[in-house]
């Protein structure tokens, strides 16, 4: 049983306790989600004062789009009480349930583990249905590929997915020039050249052109 989580997540001691309990945990640098527990399933983990500033600056809802466009289904953790009239935050909670992401309010981090713990054993049971076409290894060479480009800017596993297939392999889309890439949906100019731009860049001295 892998719970994939994104590295930020160690401060939380959330992945610690999971480790504890005997969940097998791999950190990773993720570009959606805080937490994937299938392929299927992915958890976003908020603490009381990120939920309040993810409310403030839109980022709650940005982030729920982009989990129910990339997972089958989601999960919102709310840990704590966010300082805010409890009509706002039941008011937010209500928007990401009409938009399809479950939620849950918890006490503290072990609640948090404790629900996790429970979805991963759920997801790996036998009988589960498997989202067609997607592989249950997270960390299997494509997973890795997908997740390894959606940490650019403005690519999402889908298009990051379109890239792959596009292209063949990770390979080819970095020998590839801006313009070919454009050449895949949803990629336009300043994408392209910001993919070109991230695989020559030399760390010790410039982009190469």
């Amino acid at each position: 049983m892998l719970i994939l989580y994104d590295h930020r997540e160690e401060a939380s001691g959330v992945p610690g306790l999971l480790a504890l309990a005997g969940v097998e945990v791999e950190s990773a640098s993720l570009p959606i989600g805080d937490y994937i527990v299938s392929d299927r399933l992915a958890v976003e983990r908020k603490s009381a004062a990120d939920f309040t500033a993810s409310i403030k600056d839109g980022r709650l809802f940005e982030q729920a789009e982009r989990l129910k466009r990339e997972f089958t289904s989601a999960v919102l953790i709310l840990e704590g009480r966010p300082r805010l009239p409890e009509k706002s935050v039941n008011g937010a909670l209500a928007s990401l349930l009409r938009h399809g992401i479950a939620v849950l309010r918890v006490k503290d981090e072990n609640e948090s583990a404790d629900w996790l713990q429970i979805f991963v054993k759920q997801e790996n049971k036998p009988d589960r249905p498997r989202a067609r076409g997607q592989r249950k290894d997270p960390l299997d060479p494509e997973r890795t590929a997908l997740l390894a480009l959606a940490t650019i800017p403005g690519l999402s596993l889908i298009k990051s997915e379109r890239l792959l297939k596009h292209f063949g392999t990770l390979y080819n889309v970095a020998e590839a020039a801006p313009e070919q890439l454009r050449n895949v949906e949803g990629i336009g100019k300043k994408t392209a050249q910001l993919i070109h731009d991230c695989f020559y860049y030399d760390h010790n001295d410039s982009p190469i052109p």
